[in-house]
C-alpha cells in the first residue's frame, strides 16, 4: 500500500521506492491508494472480487463432478475453511490475488480431461492474461500452471488433439504478450528497466533469503504429508484416468516448490485451489442429516478456530503498530518524515498518512548494501523526525552492521505484540495435516507465547533538515560519508 500511494505521488518504482515482488502488485495497489490513500478500503474491494472468482470457479469446478445443489453447499464450505484458515494471515498476498486465475486454469484442464472441451479463443486470451498477471506479481507461483500445460499435452496427443491444442496456446500466448508489452513499456517510458531485473529478477532468483516457515524443523511432516495425501487421493478416488493426470500434475508441481523453495506460511495457500476436489468426498454422503451436520460443524468449527478471531477474542490481537500511529498521528507537522527499520512494510505508512522517505523505506528478506548505506545516511542526517524499529526484526539483513538510532533520537515508546499458538487447530489444516502437524510440533520446539517488540523514536534537536532526498538521484552517492 505503501508503494502504491508513492506511485500515485509521482515517484518510479524500484528507482524511488524498492521492493522484490513484482511490478503489477503495485499498480493494484496504487489504484486502491486512489480509492482511499488512508485506509485499506480499496485492498477490501480488490480482495472481494478475487474472493468472488475463487468462489464462482470453485462451483463450476464441483459442477463437473456433482449436481448444483451439493456443489452449492460444498462451495460455501470451501469458501469458509479458505479464509478462515492460518494460511490467510491478514490478507492482501500475491497468493490471495493469484487464487482466482490458478483456479480458473485447473477448471480448465479439468474440463478438457473430463469433458473434452478446451477453451475458446476468448477464454485462452484472458487465461493468458490471468497467467502474465501472476508472473508479474509473483513468478513462483506459475508452477502449477506448468503441471497444468504437461497434463494438456499428454491428454491432447494422446487424443490426437495437438493442433487444437496448439490453438489454445496460441491466444493464450497473445494475451500474456500483450499484458507482458504494457508491463514493459511503463519502465522502457520512464528508463529504469535495469531497476527492474535487478529489484524483481535478480534479487528473488540469486539472492532471496526466505527466512520464514521453513526456519522450524515442525514443517517437514507439512510438506510430507502433502504428498501421501497426493498419492492416497489418486489412487483411491474414483475418477477417470485424465482426471488423475491432471490432479497428479497440478498438485504435485504445486508442492514441489515447498520441497526446492524456502516458504512462509501463507506460501502454502495456492494449496487451496485443490479444495474443491473436497466435492469427491461430499457427494457420496447419503444422508442429508449426516451431510448438513457435517457442513454446520465445519463452519463452526472454522469460525471459532480463525487466528484473527481468536488473537482478538483473547486480546492478542497484533495493535502494537496501530499503537504507535496514534502517537505519530499526535503530530500534526504535515512535513514529518516517518522511517521504518528492521521490520517489514507494516503499514505505518498509510496509518499515518505519509510517505516513504527513501527508496528502502523497509527491510525485506535480503541483505542489500545499498539498503543499509541508505537507512544509515538518513537517520545520521536527521532527516527522519519519527523512526520506528523493530527489536531483531530482520537483523540479520544488515549483516554485522548495527545502526546507533540512541545517538540522535530518544526513545518515546514502546509496544509489542503477542502471538499465541494452542488454538491454530483449523478443521481443513487437520484435514490435509498442513498446519496442524506444523502447530503440534512447533510446541516442542518454541514456546506458547512469541513477543515482537516495536520502538518508537523521536529526533531529539528540532533543527531542520534539508532532504536531499526529494532530488531525483541516488540519495548514496550524495549521502555517503
Amino acid at each position: 500500500m505503501s508503494i502504491g500511494k508513492s506511485l500515485l505521488s509521482g515517484k518510479l518504482l524500484y528507482t524511488d521506492v524498492h521492493d522484490h515482488k513484482g511490478p503489477l502488485l503495485f499498480f493494484l495497489h496504487e489504484w486502491a491508494a486512489a480509492v482511499s490513500s488512508k485506509s485499506f478500503m480499496g485492498i477490501y474491494l480488490l480482495e472481494i472480487l478475487c474472493s468472488f472468482g475463487f468462489l464462482a470457479f470453485s462451483y463450476k469446478t464441483m459442477r463437473l463432478f456433482a449436481v448444483h445443489g451439493i456443489s452449492l453447499i460444498t462451495t460455501c464450505v470451501v469458501g469458509v475453511l479458505t479464509y478462515t484458515s492460518d494460511f490467510m494471515l491478514y490478507g492482501d498476498t500475491v497468493e490471495e490475488f493469484s487464487l482466482p486465475i490458478l483456479l480458473l486454469v485447473l477448471y480448465k484442464t479439468l474440463q478438457y480431461a473430463k469433458q473434452d472441451k478446451l477453451p475458446t479463443a476468448l477464454e485462452s486470451f484472458f487465461i493468458g492474461v490471468g497467467v502474465a498477471a501472476i508472473f508479474w506479481m509473483k513468478f513462483t507461483i506459475l508452477v502449477m500452471c506448468v503441471g497444468a500445460l504437461a497434463s494438456l499435452l499428454i491428454m491432447a496427443s494422446q487424443r490426437r488433439q495437438m493442433s487444437f491444442l496448439m490453438l489454445c496456446l496460441f491466444w493464450c500466448a497473445v494475451g500474456a504478450v500483450g499484458l507482458t508489452v504494457g508491463v514493459l513499456l511503463y519502465f522502457i517510458l520512464h528508463g529504469n528497466g535495469a531497476n527492474l531485473y535487478q529489484s524483481y529478477f535478480y534479487l528473488n532468483i540469486f539472492h532471496y533469503a526466505g527466512r520464514g516457515a521453513d526456519a522450524s524443523a515442525a514443517w517437514w511432516p507439512a510438506k510430507l504429508a502433502g504428498w501421501l495425501l497426493l498419492v492416497g487421493f489418486v489412487l483411491t478416488r474414483r475418477m477417470s484416468r485424465d482426471v488423475k493426470i491432471t490432479v497428479a500434475f497440478c498438485w504435485g508441481a504445486e508442492l514441489l516448490t515447498f520441497v526446492l523453495f524456502k516458504v512462509f506460511l501463507y506460501y502454502f495457500l495456492p494449496i487451496f485451489v485443490f479444495a474443491p476436489l473436497l466435492i469427491y468426498f461430499v457427494r457420496d454422503i447419503r444422508s442429508k442429516t449426516i451431510l448438513y451436520t457435517g457442513v454446520l460443524a465445519l463452519t463452526l468449527s472454522s469460525i471459532v478456530t480463525n487466528y484473527n478471531l481468536m488473537t482478538f477474542l483473547t486480546g492478542n490481537f497484533p495493535q502494537a503498530v496501530l499503537s504507535l500511529a496514534k502517537t505519530v498521528n499526535t503530530d500534526k507537522d504535515i512535513r514529518k518524515k516517518v522511517l521504518t527499520v528492521r521490520s517489514y512494510d507494516t503499514g505505518i505508512y498509510t496509518l499515518t498518512d505519509c510517505l516513504p522517505p527513501i527508496k528502502y523505506f523497509s527491510t525485506p528478506d535480503v541483505y542489500i548494501e545499498e539498503l543499509v548505506r541508505e537507512q544509515t545516511d538518513y537517520m545520521e542526517s536527521c532527516q527522519a523526525k519519527y523512526i520506528i524499529q523493530k527489536d531483531d526484526g530482520n537483523a540479520y539483513c544488515y549483516g554485522s552492521f548495527r545502526p546507533n538510532i540512541e545517538q540522535d533520537y530518544i526513545l518515546i515508546q514502546e509496544a509489542s505484540d503477542k502471538y499465541r499458538y494452542e488454538f491454530l487447530l483449523h478443521p481443513l489444516q487437520f484435514l490435509w495435516s498442513l498446519g496442524y502437524m506444523n502447530r503440534l510440533i512447533e510446541k516442542i520446539y518454541t514456546p506458547k507465547h512469541h513477543n515482537v517488540n516495536y520502538r518508537l523514536y523521536r529526533l531529539k534537536n528540532k533543527k531542520k533538515c534539508v532532504s536531499l532526498l526529494d532530488k531525483r538521484f541516488d540519495p548514496c552517492l550524495t549521502l555517503r560519508r
